[in-house]
């Protein structure tokens, strides 16, 4: 046996295998009972940097395809809870791209974010820019652990200099908590998260939005958190 790792949750489709992050190594992903999609690091089993993935218990198998022609790796999942298709856009070896984990929802164009109105408070679906520094590319992964219990790690990257924010909503896009609000040089970037508001007060268990917001890149990620 090469390695074996534990998920805590049943696997209900057979794993799929590809080189999503573009490091020459492939990954391999498969959906949980739980509504995680996970993926590994086949050389060893080690969890891929921005996984899992929260979405919703599925019992349906990931698909990779580049669905719009642009180049760009598209990954599919679908959640039986909701009845919804879940996309987002990949780096792979092949694509000259490096987003991971941009994530469109909510309509056939998956130029959502979850629902018209939320989508329309926070700015619409994520958009990735490639312009300014050439050896980074805009990113915003997937907190890490999720669902969160009491501390959160939130990781990204800038290209290009300039204002950042990043604001923590509810589901009905109310503001919970700003973790960033100042100038930021291209680079690679994490903020923690204790599960608290701006008043200091613990939030109650449930789904919230996370949105990162820049002069050129902006993006919004979906986290569960369990009291």
């Amino acid at each position: 046996m090469l390695w074996e790792v534990q998920t805590g949750s049943n696997g209900r489709t057979n794993p799929i295998a590809a080189d999503i992050d573009s490091d020459g190594i492939i990954e391999i992903l498969l959906t949980t009972e739980s509504g995680y999609i996970y993926a590994f690091e086949g050389s060893d089993g080690s969890l891929t940097p921005g996984y899992p993935i929260w979405i919703e218990p599925s019992w349906s198998a990931p698909a990779l395809g580049d669905l719009n022609r642009d180049g760009k790796m598209e990954l599919l999942a679908f959640g039986w809870g909701s009845h919804k298709l879940f996309a987002w856009e990949l780096g792979s070896s092949s694509m000259n791209s490096g987003t991971l984990g941009s994530s469109f929802r909510g309509n056939m164009r998956r130029t959502g974010c979850g629902n018209d109105t939320l989508a329309a408070k926070l700015g619409g679906a994520a958009q990735a820019e490639f312009t300014g520094n050439p050896g980074i590319v805009a990113r915003l992964s997937q907190n890490f652990p999720n669902p969160v219990k009491e501390q959160t790690t939130i990781s990204y990257q800038l290209s290009q200099p300039g204002k950042v924010k990043i604001n923590i909503y509810n589901l009905t896009g109310q503001l919970v908590k700003t973790l960033v609000n100042e100038d930021r040089a291209p680079g690679s970037y994490q903020i923690k998260w204790n599960g608290k508001n701006e008043q200091g007060k613990g939030v109650s268990s449930g789904t919230y939005l996370y949105r990162l917001e820049s002069s050129s890149y902006n993006s919004t990620k979906r986290m569960l958190v369990l009291k």
